[in-house]
């Protein structure tokens, strides 16, 4: 019985959460528990199992486990830091990472060196197709000198589509100058990141979020979150599509873009209350479709 009720607590927390359903998880029995990896600060790497009763201690040591059959790591509430970067499996598709509170703040993922926190960079196989990962309910942090996440699509074949949610969750920077996303392109690939927060305003962004608008059919959508450290666009000249939905956003909103990139934002504020602030209008010109609230 109390494995029923274990299983079915994960169930309600991934539908509260609005985790999309993935193969897998459609199977609610006992042993559906198998197709999760599970991570605890009481946990350990060498006689761990990655089962709940017998979990590991870090999330690298999760991600080597992580296989087709079985990509949800589950993140049960604490730090979990890292004297590296963190590489999502180059070669596996639609991998979860998932904090398992009702608080996104009570389960970080934290980096004290190197570049970035959490690399996303599908491997040559893999980015053939389209390649997906998912974060959710957990907060995504970096010492100073180390970004938040950054996305690549440097293997990735042309016209495929990199796809990243995070859905509840936040970031933490140590300096004004470090970014919580940045997104680099180097191929002709579509990227697209999507930010769904728990209502207006309400996850934390500190560092800044770099978007590079390279191709036609990039997109970044965000709902709901805190943008403290600013966004900041590439300058250029596609018809990428950028959109915020009750979003707090810092001073002007955004900067760089460019007149043939689209910008949307709707029931936003400004936090310096300028109405007009989505971004500098001469850069998006004609493309910005602004409704934007002033304080």
């Amino acid at each position: 019985m109390k494995k029923i009720f274990e299983i079915g607590l994960i169930a309600l927390v991934v539908v509260a959460m609005g985790i999309p359903v993935m193969a897998g998880w459609g199977d609610r029995s006992v042993g559906a528990s198998e197709n999760y990896i599970w991570v605890s600060e009481d946990g350990n790497d060498t006689k761990g199992q990655g089962t709940q009763e017998n979990p590991y201690l870090t999330l690298s040591k999760a991600l080597a486990m992580v296989t087709d059959a079985k990509k949800q790591v589950m993140l049960m509430p604490g730090t979990y830091s890292s004297g590296a970067s963190i590489s999502i499996p180059v070669g596996i598709n639609e991998v979860l990472i998932t904090g398992m509170s009702g608080d996104y703040e009570a389960t970080i993922i934290h980096a004290t060196a190197g570049d970035q926190a959490i690399l996303v960079n599908p491997s040559v196989a893999i980015g053939a197709a389209n390649y997906l990962v998912y974060f959710a309910n957990l907060t995504i942090s970096g010492a100073d000198g180390v970004n938040g996440v950054q996305i690549t699509d440097a293997n990735m074949t042309a016209s495929k589509k990199l796809i990243v949610t995070f859905r509840d969750c936040g970031f933490l920077n140590d300096t004004d100058t470090d970014k919580s996303v940045v997104s680099t392109h180097t191929v002709a690939s579509l990227v697209k990141i999507y930010m769904h927060g728990r209502g207006f305003g309400g996850n934390n962004i500190e560092g800044l979020v770099y978007i590079d608008c390279f191709n036609a059919g990039d997109r970044f959508k965000a709902n709901g979150m805190n943008f403290e450290g600013g966004v900041e666009f590439s300058t250029d000249t596609v018809a990428c599509e950028n959109e915020f939905y009750a979003c707090v956003m810092k001073l002007s909103g955004g900067a760089g873009g460019q007149d043939t990139q689209q910008l949307r934002a709707n029931g936003c504020i400004s936090r310096d209350g300028m109405t007009q602030a989505a971004a500098v209008l001469g850069d998006f010109a004609a493309n910005a479709d602004e409704a934007f609230l002033g304080f």
